[in-house]
């Protein structure tokens, strides 16, 4: 395993352990704020005469 390998591992338990460590609460809030982001990119089927 080279040192970039090894480093993504790292990086990817970093992750899952901040994400296994949120509150329901948090999780809830974080979807939240998920769902608002999806929602500021517009709709594909708008984009499709523009191009």
């Amino acid at each position: 395993m080279n040192n970039e390998e090894k480093r993504l591992e790292e990086v990817s338990a970093a992750v899952t352990r901040y994400y296994d460590s949120l509150t329901e609460e948090e999780v809830a809030e974080e979807r939240t704020w998920g769902e608002f982001a999806s929602s500021q990119f517009p709709d594909d089927r708008r984009l499709e005469g523009l191009i």
